[in-house]
């Protein structure tokens, strides 16, 4: 449940973006957080937003159990898989979602080096695992939309050959 929680259990340093009117967080992701820290700068969506400014949140933490206290790592991986269930997503949890994620954030053009900024990967090789499958997927979806497309232009008849001008029978390499 660690990874489960990296994106969500945060100490929250700051929020800034005031002048901009684009406000931003910035935590340290909570997986290797003693040895090898890794801090995440993060743009806050408009439903992120939205979403804050509907709840009670803590100074340090914006998720709160029912008891006004911060999640921890078990509680939150608990509390993610009931909201799934209650959301009628039994198949999904926090690590599938955030796997979603980082396929579809490549699927709409991201880079690997824009992967490793957003989910806070130190390896290359993770990031590249993401782009490569979303590649795949769009690649598969470009040959069957060609081939589609390839189709509709053109009708070739599958009927067998009226004369020998169609066919090889007739040539002779004598």
């Amino acid at each position: 449940m660690q990874n489960a929680a990296i994106a969500v259990q945060m100490s929250c340093d700051a929020l800034g973006g005031a002048a901009t009117g684009r406000r931003w967080l910035r935590f340290t992701a909570f997986k290797n957080r003693d040895r090898f820290p890794v801090t995440i700068e993060a743009p806050m969506t408009k439903d992120l937003q939205a979403a804050i400014a509907a709840m009670e949140v803590g100074r340090d933490a914006y998720l709160l159990t029912s008891f006004g206290k911060p999640f921890v790592i078990e509680g939150l991986g608990n509390k993610m898989r009931d909201w799934c269930d209650e959301a009628g997503l039994p198949q999904c949890s926090s690590h599938g979602l955030r796997k979603a994620a980082a396929v579809a954030l490549p699927e709409s053009g991201a880079s690997a080096s824009e992967l490793m900024a957003i989910f806070g990967w130190t390896n290359l090789k993770t990031a590249q695992i993401y782009v490569e499958k979303a590649n795949r997927r769009r690649m598969t979806a470009n040959a069957f939309e060609r081939r589609e497309r390839s189709s509709e232009a053109e009708s070739v008849s599958l009927s067998r050959p009226q004369n020998p001008i169609e066919t090889n029978e007739e040539k002779s390499d004598a």
